[in-house]
């Protein structure tokens, strides 16, 4: 499994999946694009992605590699050491614009998030991957939470508000009908909350 440090607090793991230590308890998990890019713009569900993040530590070892912060560690085990365990089925499903892959697979089901004080797991993607409207308890929220930014809602540069006629005028007709947002209906993009 390849990984590659993008910046001071971005990992890409295996080509396929960028992992983002945003703040001391907030990661970003997000699966590429058809053409390899990642969504770097404003989302209808995140607004900023001013985050400075922190720097983790990266620990690669035969069986897994670890992502270490302060708050939370994220490991991913290797694809030849996965367990047989089923992955839950991600929602939305496969589409042209994020195709599904052996490897990508292999991440999602055997990514886990840990407690750095124990090691012990508290969130794992196998089981717990929010489905498309699921939002966290406030009753029992847990150590740790995760929220889909699915459908990815990417927003026009005039916002909520009606756009100019000319703009309009100037897109695909299917993105004139939507006010200029585009939806992005097969993205694997979470935030997780930990600590």
């Amino acid at each position: 499994m390849s990984i590659t440090r993008v910046n001071d607090f971005t990992v890409i793991v295996g080509g396929v999946c960028r992992i983002q230590c945003l703040s001391e308890t907030l990661a970003r998990i997000e699966q590429a694009r058809a053409d390899g890019s990642f969504c770097d713009e404003p989302t209808f569900m995140v607004a900023s992605r001013d985050f400075e993040g922190i720097a983790p530590e990266i620990e690669e070892h035969a069986d897994a590699v670890t992502i270490k912060t302060p708050r939370y560690w994220i490991e991913i085990k290797n694809q030849a050491a996965e367990s047989a365990e089923p992955a839950k089925p991600a929602e939305p499903s496969e589409s042209a614009e994020f195709p599904e892959s052996a490897e990508l697979s292999a991440i999602i089901r055997s990514l886990i998030i840990k407690d750095p004080a124990s090691g012990e797991p508290l969130w794992r993607a196998a089981q717990d991957w929010p489905g498309q409207f699921d939002v966290p308890s406030p009753v029992n929220p847990g150590r740790v939470w995760a929220v889909a930014d699915a459908p990815r809602a990417l927003p026009p540069p005039w916002g909520a508000a009606p756009g100019p006629e000319e703009e309009l005028g100037r897109l695909p007709p299917e993105l004139a009908a939507q006010n200029g947002w585009r939806l992005e209906l097969g993205a694997r993009d979470l935030i997780i909350g930990a600590g």
